[in-house]
């Protein structure tokens, strides 16, 4: 028989308790949001035509927003308290606004494009 149980925090749980049942509890904060951009890359709402762009595009998006994000806390305030992954995730949605085109069948990738692929 398999239990599973979804709780908000591990509060009350013991450590025999989380070895016995095999719980794992990972905060967000700890995660960071690099991985949330490693997901999005083998999501469906990246196109497969630009399968060969996935390194290329998870490494640029890293690139600009480290330094986004950087300066953002040391620079910006802010009218509530905002979530760096929720940010990152609003960021990707958007941006896969401007890769819907390619999800349709007879998409085709511009050929400025092809000198960025890395050999």
């Amino acid at each position: 028989m398999t239990m599973m149980f979804e709780v908000e925090d591990l509060i009350y749980a013991s450590p025999a308790t989380v070895s016995r049942c095999g719980m794992v509890y990972l905060e967000a904060i700890q995660l960071g949001w690099i991985p949330i951009i490693s997901s999005f890359v083998i999501s469906p709402k990246f196109p497969p035509i630009l399968e060969s762009y996935r390194p290329i595009f998870e490494k640029h998006t890293r690139y600009f927003l480290d330094p986004a994000i950087t300066f953002a806390k040391a620079t910006c305030t802010f009218p509530m308290v905002i979530s760096w992954n929720s940010t990152v995730e609003t960021f990707l949605e958007n941006m896969s606004t401007f890769l819907e085109p390619y999800l349709e069948e007879n998409a085709k990738v511009p050929k400025d494009y092809e000198d960025l692929l890395i050999n």
